[in-house]
């Protein structure tokens, strides 16, 4: 070590140069990480609303029936929530295949296939 600096001023000029050499390599680096990786959740969350979405309007949709014999107004409102949860479906569905490339590579498994043969089949 050398004489001229106290033993403080070593650990000083320690801590400077791993701060400076942090700020400026490593944490550009972080933050593209950090950017990217939220990216990437926000696309998965995304995916799975909209799946969700045409898996519960689906359900809906076949389960729900306009029964015989109801009044006008009661088959006016079914219909009109039938119609609603049609357009639901379509849109989930047209988002998922825009974005099919997006959760292909998000999802691994069973679950990306699936949900590229939903959007080839859309």
């Amino acid at each position: 070590m050398l004489d001229w600096i106290p033993a403080w001023g070593s650990a000083a000029l320690m801590s400077m140069a791993t701060t400076i050499f942090t700020g400026r390599y490593i944490s550009p680096l972080l933050e593209i990480r950090n950017r990217r990786f939220q990216t990437k959740m926000q696309a998965q969350e995304k995916i799975t609303t909209n799946a969700l979405s045409v898996l519960t309007a689906a359900i809906k949709l076949r389960e729900v029936q306009i029964p015989d014999g109801v009044t006008d107004t009661l088959r006016a409102t079914l219909t009109e929530e039938r119609d609603r949860w049609h357009r639901q479906v379509d849109e989930a569905t047209q988002h998922l295949t825009d974005r099919a490339q997006e959760f292909v590579l998000t999802f691994r498994g069973t679950i990306g296939v699936l949900g590229m043969r939903y959007c080839g089949t859309a």
